[in-house]
């Protein structure tokens, strides 16, 4: 009885022992088995230039689920995890990744699911796992692009196509005025050759008009069915007719200096450190300045040329060229040429004033004073306001003119006489010894 009971002991020992070696082997298995995530560019690339991306896990590293099972956490491929920061993105000319979306097997059909990387975890029994391989694909999903066209208000012609990636960029941001450098930030707008923008409207005809700053696309995205409605996007682009600039320093007057270009002067502007452009002093002026009834003010002008003859804050002002509200305070003009100026027409505002030139709002106040000069003859046309043209009942009364006296005997005096807005000039000769 007891010989029996030790053999039985034996062969229960035994037998404990295959069972444990059996145990110690499958925890081995185990340990040693691995699956793996297949991620497919689907039509893109990534930046690695490859097209698909394979994470491979081992079974031994895997948490549990509470099945008996195994949680396999996905991770994005551009997740900064796998090394230098986007070193996996994935991309595909003209198109935007819509998302990750795993492949399951449903009723004989492949079922696309939206994967949220930081929410979903992808569960595993125990077969599955043990059977290993690739246990799930996910596929990068792709639409165009949204568009925004943008057309001229005023002749409906095509001006650009901006494409965006709209899981980044939902609107665009209007052109604005910078008051720091005086000029109009275009962003992702269009530029028209010889005209400036003036507003932005949904549709042909310029009556909705489009007044926040940003303008929002009105593309959607089905991410269930992984389709996108209104994806191009109308856009009116309202130009002026004529380069506009908005001027905000006197430095942006003087820099731009475009006797053609339209001005909208949106502030008191003091020129004391800011001399007076020669475009404008010399130019023929056939833009326009809406002075909004800001003053320009301590503006000095300087007429030494030897060849330009036509001198003012303005050489020639041109029909068709407009001031309004423009007050102009303490403007000095000082005529110091050192060449025969025959045919010469000075004046404060204008060399010369064109008939069809418009002024409306126009104040002025200031000094000409004119160097002696036995260059300077009765030939010379001076004006208070204009030398050439009608002063247009502009108040001329705070505008003054003197000669300076001659430095010695024996240099040409000048005598000025002020009649109306013509200053008449009577050249005085040197004294002979």
């Amino acid at each position: 009885m007891k010989a029996k009971n030790r053999i039985t002991l034996l062969l229960a020992a035994l037998m404990l022992l295959l069972c444990l070696m059996c145990v110690s082997a499958c925890s081995q298995e185990e340990a040693e088995g691995t699956v793996s995530v297949r991620y497919n560019a689907n039509g893109g690339t990534f930046t690695t230039n490859t097209y698909t991306v394979i994470d491979t896990y081992s079974l031994s590293e895997l948490p549990k689920n509470g099945s008996g099972g195994y949680e396999v956490p996905l991770v994005d491929p551009s997740d900064s995890r796998r090394g230098e920061e986007n070193s996996f993105l994935a991309s595909r000319s003209g198109y935007f990744l819509v998302g990750w979306y795993a492949a399951f097997e449903s009723d004989g059909e492949t079922v696309y699911q939206r994967w949220d990387f930081s929410s979903d975890t992808l569960e595993l029994d125990e077969k599955s796992a043990r059977e290993g391989g690739v246990v799930l694909d996910v596929y990068a999903m792709w639409l165009p692009e949204f568009t925004y066209e943008f057309y001229e208000l005023s002749t409906g012609n095509l001006l650009k196509a901006h494409r965006v990636d709209p899981m980044y960029v939902d609107s665009l941001l209007l052109p604005e005025w910078d008051e720091e450098t005086g000029k109009l930030d275009m962003h992702d707008f269009p530029e028209v050759e010889g005209r400036t923008y003036k507003g932005l409207y949904l549709d042909p005809h310029g009556i909705e008009s489009v007044t926040d700053e940003r303008v929002y696309h009105t593309g959607k995205i089905d991410y269930e069915a992984i389709e996108a409605t209104d994806t191009v996007m109308k856009l009116y682009v309202d130009t002026y007719d004529t380069v506009t600039y908005n001027v905000y320093k006197a430095e942006h007057l003087i820099d731009a200096a475009d006797p053609t270009a339209t001005y909208n002067i949106m502030c008191d502007l003091d020129f004391s450190e800011d001399g007076w452009a020669d475009e404008f002093i010399y130019g023929e002026f056939s833009g326009r300045i809406y002075g909004n009834g800001h003053k320009l003010s301590n503006i000095t002008l300087y007429q030494s040329s030897t060849s330009k003859t036509d001198a003012g804050l303005f050489g020639v002002v041109k029909d068709g060229a407009v001031f309004e509200d423009v007050m102009l305070e303490n403007v000095n003009f000082y005529i110091e040429t050192g060449s025969r100026m025959v045919g010469a027409s000075f004046g404060l505002f204008a060399g010369v004033l064109e008939e069809g030139a418009e002024l409306s709002g126009v104040s002025i106040n200031g000094k000409i004073t004119v160097t002696p000069s036995p260059y300077i003859t009765s030939g010379t046309v001076l004006g208070l306001f204009c030398g050439t043209g009608n002063h247009k009942d502009i108040d001329i009364s705070g505008i003054r003119c003197v000669a300076l006296a001659p430095e010695s005997d024996y240099d040409t005096g000048l005598s000025l006489l002020v009649d109306g807005n013509t200053v008449k000039i009577t050249v005085i000769p040197a004294k002979e010894d």
